[in-house]
């Protein structure tokens, strides 16, 4: 998220900074429809990357509302990815921390 407003949520690129990516959405605070559809993209997202980011909101989402222990929370969320995900996941105890 960029900024918000009392009306609407401004969303940027998740490339915004390294990338220099200015695309941009709008969506409604209230209903949470998109207000805007965004703006064309000059970085590049290929899948393995989106998926991997998957995995991380996954973790964390998984870690903060159960009562799971670290490595079993890692390995249910292992079972989802592809093998080219998989070999771009940094070491195992890392994800663990």
């Amino acid at each position: 998220m960029d900024r918000s407003t009392s009306e609407k949520t401004y969303w940027r690129c998740i490339k915004y900074s390294p990338n220099r990516c200015h695309s941009r959405l709008r969506t409604c605070v209230l209903t949470h429809n998109i207000l805007k559809q965004p703006t064309e993209h000059i970085c590049r997202v290929d899948g393995t990357t989106l998926q991997l980011r998957k995995f991380d909101e996954k973790v964390a989402h998984r870690a903060m509302n159960t009562q799971e222990i670290p490595d079993t929370i890692v390995t249910n969320c292992y079972k989802d990815l592809p093998d080219p995900s998989i070999a771009r996941l940094t070491v195992r105890d890392n994800i663990k921390r």
